[in-house]
């Protein structure tokens, strides 16, 4: 189990930066965290250090984002979503983006189409701005 404990945005940045030298086409990233953890604060940098400059903002409302870079990001946020709702957008076509990268805040939505062999971080508030990024086994 990897750990980073970070105390400030720019921390993040790095850590994420650093973090997106090692992605590859057909990655997903899961992450998970209480609501104002930093996940989209995250995503940020990760688009970022993988070239692209455009604004992230979350996906709350659209639910879905897409950046380009050396590889392009498809950006998920489910926190509004219930199960049945996934099959109603058809959630299905979003997770096949083997061209890209993809990365879901609140993928435990997802239920049992949540993978084992997908990426998973968790983003824990530690005090004010310091949290503790793990990628989770």
């Amino acid at each position: 189990m990897t750990q980073w404990t970070i105390d400030s945005l720019e921390d993040t940045h790095q850590v994420a930066v650093a973090f997106s030298a090692d992605l590859k086409a057909g990655d997903v990233i899961c992450l998970f965290g209480e609501m104002g953890a930093g996940k989209t604060t995250f995503v940020s940098s990760l688009v970022a250090g993988l070239g692209s400059e455009d604004w992230v903002s979350s996906p709350t409302f659209s639910l879905v984002q897409e950046y380009q870079g050396r590889l392009p990001v498809r950006h998920l946020d489910l926190y509004r979503l219930q199960g049945s709702e996934l099959g109603l957008m058809d959630i299905d076509r979003y997770l096949d983006f083997p061209q890209g990268v993809i990365v879901i805040e609140w993928p435990d939505q997802l239920g049992q189409r949540l993978s084992d062999r997908w990426i998973k971080l968790s983003i824990e508030v530690l005090d004010g701005d310091c949290r503790r990024i793990t990628r989770l086994i």
